[in-house]
């Protein structure tokens, strides 16, 4: 099973379906696949290529899934960074890990200008804002093999400079089947993942 094309498998397995309700506003599986389907494509225009690192540096939104979601789909590698670092951290990690673009929102476009001035911005806040980015004609699944990079988290630097660990697309594969089989067999479909945002998942995609 291709990483990228996992939320389009739970469409057809499930049907669509409200997958995550943010500050009171649902959002159905089928519009966040329909979205990262234009925002690949976007993705696929800039340039951005199978194994490329792409940053998500974002306030927690549905965004942040239709943005994971497309670097997914189109064979690239999410890199989440927290936004309470600083500029020179973000710098450092963005630098290192030698990140193709990044995914702002309104909040966080600013730290990431002032960490890399030059680094291509996408998202709320930026030139590319989504409704953009979702202009574009949608891109078709890219596969890849289990031992490929999917994500690339980076440590909090506690002991040293922030080292990134790689994560393969079979790493993430297994943790969503595992949490699929642990929902399914709680008898529910409906799971807390953030303070303020919930995804209804007895999905495979989380």
């Amino acid at each position: 099973m291709s990483l990228g094309s996992l939320p389009e498998a739970t469409l057809e397995r499930l049907g669509d379906y409200t997958f995550v309700t943010c500050d009171g506003v649902g959002h159905s599986l089928s519009s966040l696949v329909d979205r990262a389907a234009r925002v690949a494509g976007s993705l696929v225009a800039q340039g951005i290529s199978p194994g490329d690192r792409v940053g998500v540096v974002m306030a927690n939104s549905p965004e942040v899934l239709v943005a994971s979601f497309a670097i997914w789909r189109i064979g690239a590698a999410v890199m989440p960074v927290i936004p309470a670092v600083t500029p020179a951290e973000l710098g450092h990690i963005l630098t290192d890990s030698g990140a193709k673009a990044v995914f702002a929102s309104t909040a966080t476009a600013g730290l990431v200008t002032s960490a890399v001035p030059d680094q291509l911005l996408l998202g709320e806040g930026t030139p590319l804002p989504f409704g953009r980015l979702e202009a574009a004609e949608p891109a078709a699944v890219v596969p890849r093999r289990d031992d490929d990079l999917a994500a690339l988290l980076y440590t909090g630097g506690t002991t040293g400079r922030a080292k990134g660990v790689m994560l393969t697309a079979a790493n993430l594969v297994a943790v969503s089947q595992a949490r699929q089989q642990v929902v399914e067999a709680a008898g529910t479909r409906s799971v807390l993942v953030r303070c303020r945002c919930r995804t209804s998942s007895g999905s495979s995609t989380g």
